[in-house]
């Protein structure tokens, strides 16, 4: 078993450590950016006069349509959200318009499909291009997987993005299990960590999981966890993450003692 030391916080006897995806391994602010713009202006030219309600849903802060960086909410509902949780909340506010709620949920559907499509623009490059790990990430994981610690990435983003993120920066021989957004269960549910664990063979209390939402910290108490790292590295602030049990500023902080 192995010490982590993070920020005056010791977590003693870890055998595992479970990562979110973006914002805490993934550099995916710029893309969400994008993405986000890009999926508003699509229901926009089904739907004219919306564009800024779906921005503001999706967590950009501003009071016109013209939004820019970084006003974007790290930990609102484009960045920490599941597609699916992203499709519903715009579907939500087409309804308002007096759309039926099949033909809301098929608009905002085809509004996002657009959006994907729009993005690559012929470039046939994947998020997990657009997408870089944060500076140090790589020697991190090198390192945690070096002293014999068990890893593990569990993501609100679709499987094949998070395999896609990790084949494409070599990755794939530190990680034992890659969970990404399920059908039935989201953070902060147990059942998902508890399933990694058993994957990973690991007992949950021997298991830190390292996030940069809340609901990442919110699924380490539910699922009696070993603790939690709050990461602030994807621009979350201290104050959005304070119940976990330790908070990094930096990836150095992270450290086996």
């Amino acid at each position: 078993m192995v010490t982590i030391y993070c920020n005056g916080i010791q977590f003693q006897h870890v055998q595992a450590i479970v990562f979110d995806k973006d914002g805490t391994l993934a550099n995916s602010l710029g893309f969400l950016h994008k993405l986000g713009q890009n999926r508003a202006q699509a229901v926009a030219a089904e739907l004219p006069g919306l564009e800024h309600e779906v921005l503001r849903c999706f967590g950009f802060l501003g009071e016109t349509p013209s939004f820019t960086p970084p006003a974007l909410n790290p930990a609102g509902l484009l960045a920490v959200g599941t597609r699916l949780e992203n499709e519903i909340g715009v579907a939500a506010l087409i309804a308002q318009t007096g759309r039926d709620w099949i033909e809301a949920l098929a608009i905002a559907r085809s509004a996002f499909q657009q959006a994907d499509q729009e993005l690559a623009n012929g470039s046939m490059l994947t998020k997990a291009d657009l997408t870089p790990p944060f500076e140090g990430i790589i020697d991190l994981v090198r390192s945690l997987r070096a002293c014999a610690l068990k890893l593990a990435i569990l993501s609100s983003d679709s499987q094949t993005n998070v395999e896609e993120f990790v084949t494409r920066y070599d990755l794939a021989p530190y990680f034992q299990v890659l969970a990404g957004a399920h059908h039935i269960f989201t953070k902060p549910d147990a059942q998902l960590l508890h399933s990694v664990c058993t994957a990973l063979e690991t007992p949950a209390q021997n298991t830190l999981v390292i996030g940069d939402a809340i609901a990442d910290i919110q699924l380490a108490a539910h699922g009696n966890a070993l603790g939690s790292i709050g990461v602030t590295w994807g621009g979350v602030t201290a104050k959005q993450l304070a119940s976990a049990t330790a908070i990094a500023h930096t990836v150095s902080q992270i450290v086996q003692v």
